[in-house]
């Protein structure tokens, strides 16, 4: 086991109110108190593979999505009952979000192999959905969805509907000296991509572009030059390496109402 990565990943999940105790190969987990605290065993193993899997110039975006997708499935208190709900008592509470393969891998270390229920986006970027429930949140499972009988594309709109009103009030500033506009006011605003030709449909045009290096952040300009196109570039590339909550430095356009990887 890298000793340095494993002092990260415990400084990482304690920035997300998991404390930790290591015993042996497993550390003891434990967010929240008294009878709601939700308390897990992590094997380390699977931390050491999603280490050795990432590159290493990733290593500390790596341990952080990681510790996050952990720290997701430990949100939802012990004794939670939304684990079985049915599909018409959770549709009004999903929200999406985009996250890389190392946070799913964390949720599936902290569920004990259960997978978050998630849909591929773009490479390593995949569409998940969080429920708001009465204390705390629950990272949805494919086997709570494979146990509704609903299809991915049914869970896809009913988690879109609350992104669209919430998304409604969004706001954007420019970049001095730069076409690029930046969503402001918001967090997650990456995810919002879902649904932004849809709730600004008379401003979005077939030569828009925008890039989603974070998952707070939104960069866009209104036209495809080269020129524009450059400084998105530049905008997105450095968000992606201020930050380690990243996702992507590829570039998307809207077809459809829907984002697509574009090359340019």
């Amino acid at each position: 086991m890298n000793v340095d990565a494993l002092a990260k990943l415990v400084e990482a999940l304690r920035v997300e109110k998991v404390e930790v105790e290591q015993i042996a190969n497993t550390l003891n987990a434990v967010r929240g108190t008294g009878p709601f605290a939700h308390h897990v065993n992590l094997d380390l193993d699977s931390f050491e593979t999603t280490v050795n899997s990432r590159p290493e110039a990733s290593l500390d975006a790596t341990i952080r999505a990681f510790a996050r997708g952990v720290a997701t499935v430990m949100s939802e208190p012990a004794r939670s009952p939304a684990r079985s709900w049915d599909f018409a008592r959770t549709a009004s509470r999903m929200v999406p979000n985009l996250v890389t393969s190392a946070f799913l891998e964390g949720a599936v270390a902290a569920s004990g192999g259960d997978p978050a229920f998630s849909v591929p986006f773009h490479e390593d970027v995949h569409l998940i959905v969080v429920l708001h429930i009465d204390r705390g949140l629950r990272l949805l499972t494919r086997g709570q969805v494979d146990g509704w009988g609903a299809t991915n594309d049914r869970v896809v709109a009913a988690a879109r509907s609350l992104l669209f009103h919430n998304t409604r009030d969004a706001r954007w500033e420019s970049i001095a000296d730069t076409p690029v506009r930046r969503m402001i006011g918001m967090e997650q605003n990456a995810v919002r991509s879902l649904v932004f030709a849809d709730v600004f449909y008379s401003d979005v045009g077939p030569r828009m572009r925008f890039g989603i290096p974070t998952e707070d952040e939104f960069f866009f300009v209104e036209d495809d030059t080269a020129e524009n196109v450059q400084a998105l570039k530049t905008a997105v590339e450095s968000a992606s390496t201020e930050s380690l909550d990243r996702l992507t430095t590829a570039i998307f356009g809207f077809e459809s109402g829907h984002p697509i990887a574009v090359e340019h």
